[in-house]
């Protein structure tokens, strides 16, 4: 592997962490879709404030994405932060989450 390789990896990691925190963001400011109730008219505000994140989030990356995509990617990060802490429940070790 060459230097240049290692150089692409990690201005695609630095890029990931950059597009994961801007995603948390867009999370915090429209943080209704979090919420787990059913009812209509807070349905109908996920959807709203889903395709707000959906069109904020592609036009800061430049890359189109779907809010199934993005919902999917909230889930992903919750599973790891679940796991992560599972894995040190036992222990009375400081839990070191990422910045995102």
């Amino acid at each position: 592997m060459s230097s240049s390789d290692e150089a692409g990896d990690c201005a695609d990691v630095e890029r990931d962490v950059v597009n994961r925190t801007l995603f948390v963001r867009l999370l915090s400011e429209n943080s209704v879709v979090v919420e787990k109730s059913k009812v209509p008219s807070v349905m109908c505000a996920k959807k709203k404030a889903w395709d707000i994140i959906c069109s904020e989030y592609s036009k800061a990356t430049g890359k189109i994405v779907t809010p199934a995509q993005l919902s999917k990617m909230l889930n992903n990060m919750k599973t790891k932060i679940k796991k992560k802490t599972d894995r040190t429940a036992t222990g009375n070790k400081k839990i070191k989450l990422k910045d995102w």
